[in-house]
């Protein structure tokens, strides 16, 4: 490492710039860094991965249990999590910022480390500015949240050495390694590289070889990137066989087709629009269909520009430069390629999620042309001046961007200085531009990344430490570790709660969701959206088969439960603006069931596939699923009479004292939609984006009275079906328990993924059903036997038993898991064999 100060500059200089940013956002003392998805999902997770650590292969946190192998590979693989370990969950925030930071400044170091290899003959000061532009571009800036990701990032540079040193007859050593390292730490985004990697092999090697002379090498070279990509990804099988295996239960593999619905959507001004500035605001930035993450410096597009403009770039580059490009302008224009990169999948939010290759591209393609301005006439300086001035115009028109005047500004400095370095005939004079150069660089992309962040809307660091501390210390009271039950909390934190306090839930909001579990929950009324479930507020029925023994609410009255216990907590709507507190009470279940329990052989003629069917009448499904347990043919649930006023107003007439349920699905265009319940004129309950399925309106009513349930839309929203008005039946419900409880799973031993206990089977319920969600991983052994399980309701593990009593074992083991270790281990031999007796030319 000669010059190591530049290394060291490199390394350092993006994470003082976004330190800086967050020290003007004030996110290191008063505010955190959590905002959308980092928020709902990530904390939560590190939470647990900070509790749990080393993580179980299976969790009962997670929704109402799941394989935590594919959240594992997802979201946690990187092995800078580690250090997570070192704080306590308090200052959790401060350990993901030194984690971003680190990420970050090993972005731009290792990009530093590429082009030095590139260009070797490139000046120190230039490679170093593009590689801060890579550590601090746009998609850093706006998808910093979205941790998992930052490290295949930062590995990108090296990859793509590693695939010039192939092409260069060197050693695929590098490649080899630094791909099986993307793959383990983020399989989703290293797919997209690997895309990547086979597009920039070919253009290094048609650069290089031509096929007439050269056909030998060519074949050789592509050959051995096969061999080692292979390799390489069969070294990780021991984490991406059961994930790949897990991911084809998931709801991420039911989605649509991608070459169902193919739009063109080719706009080359958005194109150069996006990488001369980003449209600020995090409505633009979640948008599906807005910015493309693309800008890195205004400097990396005007020398992009005089890439094509430059006589000493030969004819043969700038054609196969441009090839790439249009792979790419196509892919953010037409959706089948676009999802294409995406795994095959439509991505939620946050598009083209792959731009970073693109940027990776150009700063590439700038870093070439830099030295090569000699001889570039003023004419083609003034034609980019008035296309920088023509997307400042546009941008001031369209989209009311005044900020698009700074980078205006800049560039016109960034014209001049490269003007005056390549023009100038004083050399000495010229090296004085240079640092110029760098500030200003360190100037533009610290002042956007500060306008991209400005309006993110953090949560605070007071309220983050209050539920560690407060919502803790009282959950941690009722989670008993050696029991089964579930807790439900219903003003969540985050949208994984169950994982930021480690119990037993029945919500979850992750992207390895099983799709069983999703659509037995969207059929039974739990709000189901994409990939959430929310159970919310559902029935006492379903609460007792589910074993919900404990609710937080800020309810004064919840259902008949009993309180025991209320506290004084700030609400999840203390982002930024301030927060307000609301008091909490703590409810207990009394008929909620254990995690097993026996039922009639009836629920095993259910055998319909559950789907995400948005017609579904819910509590006519629970009544179902009541029946066919204790084989009867009565009702839990009973319809009220009811008359369709029109298409949003309703006329219910009240039978009895009993609570009314209203199941309907209603469908939002967007996330700033709402629609409000009212029952006589008076506001019941206001629902946004995520909906809650089932409706609670207490009655306070008497007999004979008609009461109007209205709903009142604000924006477009789309209601599936006329509403289904239900009472509960008590003195059924009362006797299901009753007769329910006497045969329970009595548990002598709990973990996530070994389960013991004893149980008594009977002539007429000789099913044991358990609230496990169907896992071909999950081994069943009957009094020391292995036996076979069924999967009951279309989700949960149900075991046929003989009469008498029965010792019950459940042990976890990932499918995939053994053999994927196996193939990981050989496969780590050959490569090791490989390398030691490897011929380099």
């Amino acid at each position: 490492m000669k010059n190591k100060k530049y290394y060291i500059l490199a390394f350092i200089i993006p994470v003082l710039v976004m330190f800086m940013i967050f020290m003007c956002h004030n996110m290191v003392f008063k505010e955190t860094i959590f905002m959308s998805d980092m928020q709902g999902q990530y904390i939560s997770l590190f939470n647990y991965y900070h509790d749990s650590f080393p993580l179980p292969l299976y969790s009962f946190s997670k929704g109402i249990g799941g394989s935590m192998i594919g959240a594992f590979a997802y979201y946690l693989a990187s092995p800078l999590n580690l250090i997570v370990l070192l704080f306590s969950k308090a200052n959790l925030n401060i350990a993901l910022i030194i984690i971003l930071l680190i990420k970050l400044g090993l972005a731009s170091l290792f990009m530093y480390i590429f082009l030095k290899y590139s260009f070797k003959k490139q000046n120190n000061i230039y490679l170093l500015i593009f590689s801060i532009c890579y550590g601090l571009m746009g998609y850093n800036m706006a998808y910093y949240i979205h941790f998992m990701w930052q490290d295949c990032i930062y590995l990108t540079p090296l990859i793509m050495l590693g695939i010039k040193k192939l092409v260069n007859k060197e050693s695929g050593l590098l490649y080899g390694i630094t791909f099986f390292m993307a793959l383990f730490t983020n399989y989703y985004i290293a797919f997209m590289i690997a895309i990547f990697t086979f597009i920039f092999l070919i253009y290094n090697i048609l650069l290089k070889y031509t096929f007439k002379e050269n056909r030998k090498e060519i074949f050789k070279i592509i050959f051995k990137y096969i061999f080692i990509s292979i390799l390489s990804g069969l070294m990780g099988f021991f984490l991406l066989l059961p994930t790949v295996i897990e991911l084809t239960n998931s709801i991420k593999t039911a989605g649509e087709s991608i070459i169902s619905t193919i739009t063109i959507d080719f706009d080359i001004i958005k194109i150069f629009k996006d990488m001369f500035f980003i449209d600020y605001g995090w409505t633009n930035v979640l948008n599906e269909a807005n910015t493309i993450m693309i800008y890195s410096g205004v400097l990396i597009l005007i020398l992009n520009f005089f890439y094509f403009f430059s006589k000493k770039i030969t004819k043969k580059e700038k054609m196969l430069s441009f090839m790439v490009l249009i792979i790419f302008i196509l892919s953010f224009s037409v959706t089948t390629l676009n999802y294409i990169w995406h795994g095959f999948n439509k991505p939620i939010c946050f598009n083209f999620r792959y731009s970073f290759l693109f940027v990776f591209f150009t700063i590439y393609l700038a870093c070439s042309t830099i030295d090569k301005l000699k001889g570039i006439k003023k004419d083609k300086y003034l034609i980019v001046f008035i296309i920088l001035q023509a997307l400042t115009m546009y941008s001031i028109l369209f989209d009311k961007n005044y900020f698009v005047y700074i980078n205006l500004g800049i560039s016109i400095l960034y014209l001049i200085i490269l003007y005056l370095i390549n023009n100038y005939k004083d050399q000495n004079q010229v090296s004085k531009f240079k640092p110029i150069l760098v500030l200003l660089i360190i100037t533009e992309l610290l002042t956007n990344g500060y306008l991209i962040t400005n309006g993110f809307g953090m949560y605070s660091k007071e309220e983050y430490q209050d539920n560690v501390y407060k919502v803790g210390k009282k959950i941690n009271k009722l989670n008993k570790k050696n029991n089964f039950y579930r807790i439900e909390k219903k003003k969540e934190y985050t949208y994984l709660d169950s994982f930021f306090f480690d119990y037993k839930g029945a919500s979850t909001f992750i992207s390895t969701m099983e799709q069983s579990s999703y659509n037995f929950m969207n059929n039974v009324g739990a709000n189901a959206n994409t990939n959430v479930y929310n159970y919310l507020e559902n029935t006492e029925f379903l609460d007792s088969i589910l074993g919900i023994k404990y609710i937080i609410s800020t309810k004064e009255k919840y259902n008949d439960y009993f309180k025991i216990d209320s506290y004084k907590h700030s609400s999840n709507i203390g982002i930024v603006y301030g927060i307000n507190y609301s008091i909490y009470n703590i409810y207990r279940n009394n008929h909620s069931l254990n995690l097993g329990y026996m039922i009639s052989p009836k629920s095993l003629e259910f055998v319909k596939k559950l789907k995400h069917d948005k017609v579904i009448d819910y509590l006519g499904f629970q009544n179902t699923i009541y029946k066919t347990m204790i084989s009867t043919d009565k009702d839990l649930f009973i319809k009220v009479p009811y008359k369709k006023i029109n298409s949003n107003e309703y006329e219910i007439e009240i039978v009895n004292d009993k609570d009314i349920y209203i199941p309907f699905y209603s469908e939002f265009e967007g996330k700033h939609q709402k629609l409000e319940l009212y029952v006589n004129n008076n506001l019941v309950n206001t629902l946004d984006y995520r909906t809650n399925s089932i409706q609670k309106i207490e009655n306070k009513y008497e007999i004979g009275d008609k009461i109007r349930v209205k709903l009142i839309q604000y924006g477009y929203f789309k209601l599936e079906k006329s509403i289904h008005p239900y009472y509960l039946n008590s003195k059924r419900f009362i006797e299901f328990y009753n007769e329910i409880s006497k045969n329970q799973l009595k548990i002598t031993k709990f973990s996530d993924t070994n389960i013991k206990g004893n149980i008594v089977s009977t002539k007429n319920k000789n099913i044991l059903f358990t609230t496990i969600p169907y896992d071909a991983g999950w081994e069943v052994k009957v009094d020391g036997k292995v036996v076979k399980k069924y999967k009951v309701y279309d989700n949960f593990i149900g075991i046929k038993l003989n009469k008498g009593k029965h010792k019950i074992e459940f042990n976890y083991t990932p499918v995939g898991l053994k053999e994927g270790i196996i193939i990981s281990i050989i496969s780590l031999i050959i490569f090791i064999v490989y390398f030691k007796f490897e011929k380099i030319d």
